[in-house]
């Protein structure tokens, strides 16, 4: 699971009530269930407190409805989201594509934790939100923090003046779809949610390579009894050919059978789970990693990735690390070469470069060395950060370019010096042409961090085969 997560182009994050558990949040399901105190006294199960026949001002109840609803109000508010909401927003801040949240919460953690509105999908609304229970409009507004509502210890209703709608003044209900064939709930809030949902996952489905993306759908404390959250990542990972599927939950972990080949189940608690899977990323992330150099139509652009990874998350990966705009069709392909000799071996999106084409070269400054793959790719790069002979150019590849450049111009000076004219003309072997030609070599392999050495020139010759390779 932690391989799929530090590997992910895209990561979809499923929750249910099982999420808040470890924030104190009660699931009212299954063994962790919280109920308030007043169920039982109405003599009602939590599936009947949560129709919306209860807020009728004629044949229902508003009082007793309002509360059930502002317990929930007040809990939600007084307990603080769990750290892990925090540590996936970082999770999926790091893939290529980005991360969608899809909770059957109406708890607004997710929101309240940091998470960007645009980047969240409540599949069932929010206590938070209000809107007209009739209901006369479509409308949808934010809730006061304090409803200035007091409950009944005896009957359970409230006292007060009880929230109403601002266009008809009948009495409003929280935005959250209940049970009961909820018609009258507005669709308004959750609709622009759900435009902005369906606009990732179809960017990611129109894609050329989509085929070879890894969606990623990490599952925390989805139940069965309403199956929305599970359902839903379930067809994600089977419309995505790469996707993959964490669930995370202690009671109900099990996968369907035509997902086991591609899902993975882990049994305990949700705020652990993460812990855990966090700790294995960051272990994922500290492997070795290697600097990459891609050329290809146009362009060219330099990344960090892990040591191995394919060429397929090499471009995603080029694509958010540089914010150059890569175009390339489903059967891209690179060609591998040695920075220093003769091999080369192509390979394809799901392909990493081969163990032996990987070599120590210079970072474009200091002297610091750095596991290389130096590939053209037939991708077209453009919106580059420089040009450099009509390339467009990411700002490490640029730099890396330029000081290369600067280099072989010192050098070249030095050649066409009057001294080192004479004293080549003098020599009478190969040797010593060779030791004039380090000499001149040797006055400026200092200034760009390579020492005077015989060393030094083969860390030279590196350093410059890297940027021939594409200019």
């Amino acid at each position: 699971a932690a391989e799929w997560l530090a590997g992910a182009d895209a990561l979809l994050i499923g929750s249910g009530a099982g999420m808040g558990v470890d924030a104190g949040l009660g699931t009212f399901r299954g063994g962790k269930k919280g109920v308030w105190d007043g169920l039982e006294a109405v003599g009602l199960a939590y599936e009947e407190i949560c129709e919306p026949r209860w807020f009728d001002e004629v044949t229902g109840e508003p009082r007793l409805a309002w509360g059930f609803w502002n317990h929930c109000h007040n809990a939600y508010q007084e307990t603080k989201p769990h750290a892990g909401y925090g540590t996936l927003r970082q999770m999926g801040q790091r893939c290529p594509f980005g991360f969608f949240s899809f909770t059957s919460n109406i708890d607004s953690h997710w929101i309240t934790s940091g998470m960007s509105a645009e980047r969240l999908l409540e599949v069932h609304g929010a206590v938070r939100w209000l809107q007209c229970s009739k209901p006369c409009c479509p409308d949808v507004w934010k809730a006061p923090n304090d409803l200035a509502l007091t409950e009944s210890p005896a009957t359970h209703r409230v006292e007060g003046v009880l929230p109403c709608c601002p266009k008809c003044k009948a009495v409003a209900r929280p935005n959250v779809q209940m049970f009961g064939g909820d018609s009258g709930f507005s669709r308004a809030r959750r609709g622009a949610q759900n435009s902005r949902y369906d606009a990732w996952i179809n960017h990611l489905a129109s894609r050329p390579d989509y085929e070879s993306l890894r969606v990623v759908c990490l599952e925390v404390g989805c139940g069965l009894t309403v199956p929305t959250v599970r359902r839903e990542l379930e067809k994600v990972v089977q419309k995505f050919p790469g996707g993959k599927l964490i669930r995370v939950n202690p009671e109900n972990p099990g996968l369907a059978k035509e997902l086991v080949p591609r899902g993975v189940s882990i049994p305990l608690p949700g705020a652990m789970a993460i812990e855990k899977l966090s700790k294995q990323v960051a272990a994922t992330d500290e492997m070795m990693q290697a600097t990459y150099i891609l050329w290809g139509v146009d362009g060219g652009c330099e990344v960090r990735a892990p040591f191995g990874t394919c060429l397929g998350r090499l471009l995603r990966l080029a694509q958010s690390q540089t914010g150059m705009k890569l175009e390339y069709t489903q059967d891209v392909t690179a060609e591998v070469k040695q920075v220093m000799g003769p091999k080369t071996q192509s390979i394809t999106a799901e392909r990493a470069a081969p163990m032996e084409l990987y070599q120590e070269v210079k970072l474009p400054e200091g002297s610091e060395m750095q596991v290389t793959a130096v590939m053209r790719v037939t991708a077209k790069f453009s919106n580059g950060h420089a040009t450099v002979g009509g390339f467009n150019l990411d700002a490490p590849l640029a730099k890396r370019v330029d000081q290369v450049c600067k280099l072989l111009d010192e050098v070249n000076v030095g050649f066409s010096q009057p001294e080192y004219q004479k004293a080549s003309e003098a020599c009478e072997d190969r040797r010593s042409l060779l030791k004039e030609t380090r000499n001149v070599q040797f006055k400026v392999l200092p200034k760009y961090g390579i020492e005077a050495t015989e060393k030094g020139t083969s860390i030279m010759a590196a350093w410059i085969g890297s940027v021939q390779q594409g200019i």
